[in-house]
């Protein structure tokens, strides 16, 4: 999925028919990854991603569940949930300009697994994707940090997810 989501061009937002709405609303599924610095093989886990979209107030709510992760080769469940938090759309930039296919959303929450607790509490920033929209792709910056078992250890989390 993030494959096929990254070979398409970024929303268009020029006011056209297709491009990034102003009004209604839309249903994003997909997964969300996880990658732990745990030294020279780092811990990752996948889960599923699931957001709603609405154009009129330009936010984004939802949340990132059911994560399996491999500790060193060894495959396991996490239980807990991630809520995607304070999210939005088309927001204002640093240079002061408003990017309609611009999506953030920070995310917060534990999962427990394998032995591990993983706390996570960061923000990740992405584009839509597709012209007219089919998805989403998203990551944290580089320098991402959550806490495993109680130590800070480098992270990057990334969701992609399309309209369903």
């Amino acid at each position: 999925m993030s494959d096929r989501l990254g070979d398409l061009f970024n929303t268009g937002y020029t006011g056209q028919p297709g491009e990034v709405p102003n009004s209604g609303s839309a249903a994003f599924r997909g997964f969300a990854g996880l990658v732990l610095d745990t030294g020279p093989v780092p811990l990752t886990l996948i889960g599923d991603s699931a957001m709603e979209v609405d154009f009129g107030t330009r936010t984004l709510i939802g949340e990132m569940t059911d994560f399996v992760g491999n500790d060193g080769g060894a495959l396991g469940d996490y239980a807990g949930r991630v809520a995607i938090v304070d999210g939005e759309i088309g927001f204002d930039t640093p240079r002061g300009t408003t990017v309609p296919n611009d999506v953030r959303f920070g995310y917060a929450g534990a999962l427990i697994g394998q032995g591990n607790l993983v706390e996570l509490d960061g923000d990740v920033t992405g584009k839509l994707k597709g012209t007219p929209i089919r998805g989403l792709l998203a990551s944290s910056a580089p320098g991402e940090t959550e806490t495993l078992n109680g130590a800070t250890v480098g992270a990057t989390v990334a969701v992609a997810a399309e309209i369903r």
